[in-house]
C-alpha cells in the first residue's frame, strides 16, 4: 500500500482535467556500469602500501575483535619476496587501496602437507593474507575478492581454491562457509590453530580475444587486471 486514497485526486483521474498524452519517448539505453574495483598485480618495488594496509588491518583485528595473530606487521622483505615469487594483488576503488591478497600455485610451509585436501593432486590456487581496509569493511569487498579469485582459478584450469583461517575467529569461518568453502582439517602454527578451507571449482575454457571488444562484459569490467 502506498498511502490513503483521496477522492478527486489526480491518481484516480476524478476532478482532474484530462490533458493530451505526451508522445512516448523511448528510454535512453543505460550506460554500462563502471568497474567497481580494479585489481592490480603489485611489483616488488611497490609493496609498501600493501604492507601498510596489512598493518592497519592487523591492529584493527586485535583491537576490535581480540585476535592478535596479525598484530606483528608482515615483514617488508617477505612481502617483496612474495611479489617476486608468488603474486601479490592490490584492489582499488577508483584510486583508493581497499584490499589485498596473495596467490600462489603451491602452498608455503608449514601448510604444504597435501594430505589434508579432498583431492591433493588436483592443481589449485592458494590464497594468503586477504585483507580489507577497516573503513571499507561491511560492503562485500571480501566476498568480491574471493569470487574474483575463483574465476581466475577456473580460467587457469585449476580445480580448487585453498586457504587457511584462524580457527578461533568464528565470524571469519562463517564468512567462508557462506561462500561455499568447506573445512578439510586443522593445523597449528606459531601458537595458533588454523582451519584449512577449500572450494572446488570447475575449470572453464576462455576464448581468445578477436578484437578490442572481445570477451564478456565481466572480463571488461570488474575483473580488470593491470600490472601496477
Amino acid at each position: 500500500m502506498t498511502g490513503p486514497e483521496t477522492p478527486g485526486s489526480p491518481v484516480h483521474g476524478a476532478g482532474a482535467e484530462a490533458s493530451p498524452a505526451a508522445p512516448a519517448t523511448p528510454p535512453a539505453a543505460p550506460a554500462p556500469p563502471p568497474p567497481p574495483f580494479t585489481v592490480r598485480r603489485v611489483t616488488e618495488d611497490a609493496v609498501l602500501p600493501v604492507q601498510m594496509l596489512l598493518a592497519i588491518c592487523g591492529r584493527h583485528m586485535a583491537t576490535a575483535h581480540g585476535f592478535d595473530n596479525w598484530r606483528k606487521p608482515y615483514p617488508l622483505d617477505r612481502l617483496r619476496a612474495d611479489a617476486r615469487e608468488r603474486a601479490v594483488y592490490a584492489v582499488y576503488e577508483q584510486e583508493t587501496l581497499v584490499a589485498t591478497f596473495t596467490l600462489a600455485d603451491r602452498p608455503v610451509q608449514p601448510y604444504d602437507d597435501p594430505s589434508i585436501w579432498a583431492r591433493p593432486d588436483d592443481p589449485a590456487i592458494y590464497v594468503n593474507r586477504l585483507a580489507v581496509s577497516p573503513g571499507a569493511q561491511g560492503r562485500g569487498i571480501g566476498a568480491w575478492c574471493m569470487r574474483w579469485i575463483e574465476r581466475k582459478t577456473a580460467r587457469s584450469a585449476r580445480r580448487a581454491v585453498r586457504l587457511d583461517a584462524l580457527a578461533a575467529n568464528q565470524r571469519l569461518l562463517d564468512f567462508y562457509f557462506a561462500l561455499g568453502y568447506e573445512e578439510r582439517g586443522r593445523r597449528s602454527h606459531g601458537g595458533y590453530e588454523f582451519a584449512c578451507l577449500e572450494l572446488e571449482v570447475e575449470p572453464v575454457t576462455v576464448r581468445k580475444a578477436e578484437g578490442p571488444a572481445a570477451g564478456t562484459a565481466e572480463d571488461r569490467t570488474d575483473t580488470t587486471e593491470e600490472q601496477g
